[in-house]
């Protein structure tokens, strides 16, 4: 029994652990996906020809069925027992008003909170096509003389519904239909050509990873994969198989067992906060570093548009100085860095418009091709400012709730601030009347 009250304590640390993982990981733009660890919300959207529901023939990239029959042991206790079972999973997109990022689901894939519909009133031959992979077959040929009995007392046959089967029945279909919102926790990895990102339950390397797919939004996903009633009933059951397990051996064992649980619990606890505090932290740097990484780029794509556009760059070098000085922006945040950065990114508008006022110049293959880089990048710089606006949201809401405030001070965790308060835009003077 003891071993049972440490398996549901492990079950509801994890279930907290994944509930914060939620919360403190900022939502991407599903068109700025980077590798690792991502959270993006949107509608779904079928890549080709869709797969279709059963019930109602529904455009569907994800489709399963469940033929459960309930059975009865030798002690009298009742349980459902999967009979049947197919899957069809398609790769699919996820869209949101940024774009798009590829989802690769697989037999093995779920989704949390997918719309549901009983099926008893459709045969086993009708759903089966609808599967592209079958977990299990149920064996509805018999032969001999049970056939002969079945066509006098009736029996389970494909082609007639499984509503008159007979015992007892039940059958459902779930999908994610194509439209649906939906939220996805995951770790994003490179395309197989390297040419962008996408979700799988694999990484590169065929290892799984964290893909936890929700219909609905972040509340929605919270709800489905960790919310307080699943860890306030892990956490009861815990102490009660605990204390149950302590009055089993007698003694003192009856208020230690719990109390020893309890302890661990707060003990793990306090190192979770102080993590999670300095996790934060570290991701609004990451966040930082995103922008740099996009505004290397730029500065780097910079010259090679020169080269191509040549005497059209002449009197525009104080505009490639800028862009070339937001190289570096530094490993923190910065006011310098955060200037920097506004120069060059006014720098790089000016430079645009200016070949954009060039016909014969931006007709130009090549310039269309650096053109279209430069403002991929500069889109990026601007997820990069939203991206990193937002982390710093989370550490501020985590270093002023308490207890988390307390482990931040002790943690030297300390706010970051945004960046339009590290570069505050320059207002225009007022109207001398």
């Amino acid at each position: 029994m003891l071993l049972f009250s440490v398996g549901a304590f492990v079950a509801a640390v994890f279930l907290v652990r994944k509930r914060w993982r939620f919360t403190d990981t900022p939502t991407s733009d599903a068109a700025h996906v980077f590798p690792g660890l991502s959270e993006v919300h949107g509608v779904v959207e079928a890549i080709g020809t869709p797969a279709n529901a059963a019930s109602d023939g529904a455009d569907c990239v994800w489709w399963s069925y469940q033929v459960e029959r309930k059975q009865t042991d030798s002690k009298g206790n009742s349980h459902w027992v999967t009979e049947e079972h197919g899957v069809t999973a398609l790769p699919f997109l996820i869209r949101d008003d940024s774009g798009a990022v590829r989802v690769v689901l697989d037999d093995g894939s779920g989704v949390a909170g997918a719309d549901s519909r009983d099926i008893e009133h459709l045969t086993l031959n009708f759903l089966r096509p609808f599967a592209r992979v079958m977990k299990d077959t149920y064996n509805t040929e018999h032969g001999g003389i049970l056939e002969s009995l079945g066509k006098v007392f009736g029996s389970n046959e494909a082609d007639e519904p499984i509503s008159a089967f007979k015992g007892s029945w039940r059958a459902t279909e779930k999908r994610l239909r194509v439209g649906d919102s939906v939220f996805l926790s995951a770790h994003a990895r490179l395309t197989p050509d390297g040419g962008g990102v996408e979700f799988a339950r694999t990484d590169a390397h065929g290892k799984s990873c964290v893909f936890e797919l929700s219909v609905g939004d972040e509340a929605a996903a919270i709800s489905n994969f960790a919310s307080p009633f699943a860890i306030g009933l892990m956490a009861t059951i815990s102490v009660a198989l605990a204390a149950w397990a302590g009055n089993n051996a007698g003694g003192s064992a009856a208020v230690w067992f719990p109390v020893g649980l309890v302890g661990a619990a707060v003990v793990l606890y306090t190192i979770g906060l102080f993590n999670r505090v300095r996790r934060s932290r570290e991701r609004c740097h990451f966040a930082w570093s995103l922008i740099d990484v996009a505004s290397e780029q730029r500065a780097q794509t910079i010259p090679q548009l020169q080269a191509v556009v040549g005497a059209a760059f002449d009197h525009e070098q104080s505009a490639l100085v800028a862009v070339a000085a937001a190289r570096d922006l530094g490993r923190v945040p910065s006011t310098q860095g955060a200037h920097t950065l506004a120069n060059a990114t006014t720098a790089t508008a000016q430079l645009v418009a200016r070949i954009e006022a060039l016909p014969q110049i931006r007709t130009q293959p090549n310039v269309a091709q650096l053109m279209q880089q430069l403002t991929l990048l500069t889109d990026r710089v601007a997820f990069g400012r939203r991206f990193y606006n937002d982390s710093v949201q989370r550490l501020a809401d985590r270093v002023g709730q308490f207890p988390d405030s307390l482990f931040a001070k002790l943690g030297g965790v300390r706010p970051l601030p945004l960046i339009d308060d590290l570069d505050p835009p320059q207002l225009p003077p007022p109207v001398q009347l």
